[in-house]
């Protein structure tokens, strides 16, 4: 019997292209995912979020002329219904507060490697939709107290100011 299920559509955001490659490899290995589409910069991914109607954006946090929390923020605004998970070198420095200021589902350490993310891709997709209650996949536990939030929002902005080695 064919299944009458349509695969989640997934939008890759990531300035490398080599990322983008073998996180789309892996992804299409699921057959319940596909990806839609890939973008370069945030620009571009909040550009592609609203022609291509994704099911969830994965988004690196430090790209150029828009970074992933911006574009994050100007994708919930467009598209509420859509999941975004942070895939990022600097997961350590966001915090549970910022990231559901902005409507992020998830964040994910680009080392934890692909299997966690698509473990935490499947984890997103199948949570039933409810006011944002982010999942920090991290090596450390981040609290969410109102000092930790400011020391989380002085690390993010500094992040922000980083040269873009990923």
């Amino acid at each position: 019997m064919i299944s009458d299920i349509k695969p989640k559509r997934v939008l890759i955001a990531d300035d490398s292209g080599t990322v983008r490659s073998i996180v789309k490899i892996f992804i299409e290995k699921r057959t319940n995912l596909e990806v839609c589409g890939e973008a370069a910069d945030g620009q571009e991914a909040v550009e592609k979020t609203r022609v291509l109607r994704p099911d969830l954006v994965l988004l690196d946090l430090s790209m150029p002329k828009m970074n992933g929390a911006e574009a994050a923020s100007l994708i919930k605004k467009s598209s509420p219904s859509v999941r975004i998970i942070l895939f990022t070198m600097y997961s350590e420095n966001i915090g549970r507060s910022l990231t559901a200021a902005i409507g992020v589902e998830a964040v994910l350490s680009k080392p934890d490697g692909m299997a966690a993310l698509v473990k935490t891709i499947g984890e997103v997709l199948d949570t039933p939709r409810a006011p944002p209650s982010p999942v920090i996949s991290t090596a450390s536990s981040v609290s969410a107290t109102s000092a930790e939030w400011q020391l989380d929002a002085i690390s993010f902005v500094h992040l922000l100011g980083r040269p873009r080695s990923q």
